[in-house]
């Protein structure tokens, strides 16, 4: 199954000081919250009926996997761990050895698992393999996996070896600078067990062999111009972007209402109603609408079963797939001399629907209320040609050398945002939504140099609300230590 979504280790020491953090559930209100949530957490990423009526009340748990709610489990760990090494700072009396007993108990339960899997049953019972374990390489395998002196087996027991250790001593040593020493040594091994496990956290399987680079593959990869791809018939969602190749579809989990509802008239027109919802995959069943031109669609990907019409769609590549090029495509960015206003987003997206290709080269649509309207009363010419040349297209920063004929507008086939700011040689300009879903600025006539640089408002507030949360509290650690020092200078 999905790994990334299964998946969540909070480290064997601090699993040890969580357990032991367990026997003081009617003490300390805290503690009892936090292991509460912890058990109530791990049963809803189990599938229990405990998950549903959150995912109901909740916005978007209705549209993701219990699993993920492992994250909420993982952190009430790190706080039970946090809550267990204070308690053995303080641990007196009985609790020490109470907190020697947990972790023996731990360890004597990793020994007696280890033993287990030794054993053919055991093999079974931890891998899951009944139906496999009768094909000699899977055997060899799963025993290869099991051995005590494999990789997977010993540095776990050893961790687990050393926590156990580390543990039992600071409870039963009595100097608390002797605990303190025991604990930043378990801060280490823990550190070394979280980063190596996170290490190899996604697949350890070579990227050629997850993702095998095929002759289409390549092709694609060959080709030095932007463009985009769409895929008709059996494709994976997302299956382009391990090489780095765009698709139509983008990351089909996350995408704009705006641009769903583009998608959605490109393959079924205008007739069609929009959905109440989008689903998170897109299923695209046509070809040929003007919209999908203007996205820069440069390839269409199909089974080999399939074809298209070679007099409209060249086939440039026939193999374990079939890829046709398609000539109507548009560049990524392209000078258009005229625009067209809309005081809406129904009246934007209305037009959108009636424009032809030739319509797209000639004028853009923007959209803006009446009173954003730029003066328009300076006619701009309906004829006009520009030179574009890429200097720079980087994530959040497009830099781009434009020579136009005359006036108008140069339109970046990439999705609309306001954080985009833009520079027509170095003065700032607007930057206009534009064909409902992507961005424009305007052009005088000449030689001119565009540039955009991606600078949402919440990217800037969340980066001064960090750069004070540190500075308060450097300031406030700096304070403490400064009357630490003093205190005991005085004394």
């Amino acid at each position: 199954n999905n790994y990334n979504e299964l998946c969540l280790y909070v480290g064997i020491l601090p699993l040890l000081l969580s357990v032991f953090s367990i026997r003081y559930f009617f003490s300390d209100a805290a503690i009892a919250f936090y292991s509460t949530s912890a058990a109530v957490f791990l049963t809803m990423a189990m599938g229990s009926v405990l998950y549903y009526p959150l995912a109901s009340y909740v916005p978007g748990l209705d549209t993701t996997t219990p699993t993920r709610i492992l994250y909420l489990f993982g952190f009430c760990m790190s706080v039970m761990a946090a809550a267990g090494a204070d308690r053995l700072l303080r641990a007196q009396g009985r609790d020490r050895f109470a907190a020697a007993a947990v972790a023996a108990l731990v360890l004597a339960a990793a020994l007696a698992l280890s033993a287990v899997v030794q054993t053919h049953p055991g093999k079974m019972w931890a891998g899951g393999m009944e139906r496999l374990m009768g094909i000699p390489s899977v055997s060899e395998r799963i025993d290869e996996h099991f051995s005590l002196l494999s990789k997977s087996m010993l540095k776990p027991l050893l961790l687990v070896l050393a926590a156990a250790v580390l543990i039992s001593s600071a409870a039963l040593t009595s100097k608390v600078s002797r605990k303190k020493v025991l604990l930043f040594i378990a801060v280490c091994l823990t550190s070394y067990d979280l980063l190596s496990f996170g290490l190899h956290y996604n697949t350890t399987t070579p990227k050629s062999m997850a993702y095998p680079e095929t002759g289409g593959i390549r092709y694609l990869k060959n080709d030095p111009t932007l463009f985009r791809t769409i895929h008709f018939g059996n494709f994976s969602p997302n299956f382009l972007s391990a090489f780095g190749i765009e698709d139509v579809g983008g990351y089909q989990s996350i995408y704009p209402k705006r641009y769903g509802e583009f998608i959605h008239l490109s393959q079924y027109g205008p007739d069609m109603p929009l959905p109440d919802h989008f689903s998170r995959w897109m299923q695209f069943v046509r070809f040929g609408l003007p919209v999908l031109h203007i996205l820069n669609t440069k390839y269409i990907l199909l089974p080999t079963s399939a074809r298209l019409e070679a007099s409209t769609y060249p086939l440039v590549y026939d193999g374990e797939i079939k890829i046709y090029r398609n000539r109507k495509a548009f560049p990524r960015a392209f000078f258009v001399p005229e625009q067209q206003f809309c005081s809406s987003r129904e009246e934007a997206f209305q037009l959108l629907s009636t424009y032809s290709i030739s319509d797209f080269r000639k004028r853009v649509i923007l959209e803006a209320p009446e009173t954003e309207k730029p003066d328009s009363s300076q006619p701009i010419g309906r004829e006009g040609h520009a030179t574009i040349s890429w200097l720079r297209n980087q994530p959040g920063l497009l830099d781009i050398a434009v020579a136009a004929e005359t006036d108008g507008y140069l339109v970046i086939g990439d999705g609309f945002h306001p954080g985009w700011k833009a520079t027509v040689d170095e003065v700032k300009t607007d930057v206009w939504r534009a064909n409902y879903i992507m961005r424009a600025v305007r052009i005088p006539a000449g030689n001119h140099r565009v540039l955009m640089r991606f600078r949402p408002a919440m990217l800037t507030a969340g980066a001064a609300a960090t750069l004070l949360g540190w500075t308060f509290w450097l300031s406030v650690t700096a304070a403490a230590l400064l009357r630490r020092k003093s205190g005991k200078s005085l004394r």
